[in-house]
């Protein structure tokens, strides 16, 4: 069951994160079109924040690095070296937090999640202060 405190804090939230989207999706939609790949993005539901925070894989709301994630399909592998120029370029990478494809210690009988993938935020503009808080982190890929 979702605490009142969450559905607060979600729905005070929603029209920054929804601001993310917006964003994120004006600048990596034109870039799939052009290289004809697949793109896909959502902003998490409230059940799954809630699910994240019960289970403890995240401790408070401000660590939730995947309020909004979106997804780039590729056609050949060969095309994932212009993808992560383009990100690192558009986006501040999390290089900490950033996984690559093939680069994972995972036993061999494990199935989990293990596509490149990488924690961004997005650019401040040039005439925001650094002073006037963070972006919200995105997952791409």
């Amino acid at each position: 069951m979702l605490s009142s405190c969450l559905i607060l804090r979600y729905s005070d939230d929603m029209p920054t994160i929804s601001r993310l989207q917006d964003t994120a999706k004006g600048i990596i939609r034109p870039f799939c079109e052009a290289n004809k790949f697949l793109f896909e993005g959502r902003i998490k539901s409230r059940e799954s924040v809630s699910e994240k925070l019960e289970t403890g894989m995240y401790s408070k709301w401000e660590d939730i690095n995947d309020l909004y994630a979106c997804t780039i399909v590729v056609n050949l592998p060969s095309d994932e070296a212009s993808v992560l120029k383009f990100i690192s370029e558009s986006f501040v990478l999390d290089e900490d937090k950033t996984r690559y494809k093939g680069k994972q210690n995972k036993p061999a009988d494990v199935f989990r999640y293990d596509s490149t993938r990488t924690y961004c935020k997005l650019r401040k503009p040039a005439h925001i202060e650094s002073s006037q808080g963070a972006c919200h982190l995105c997952r791409l890929f």
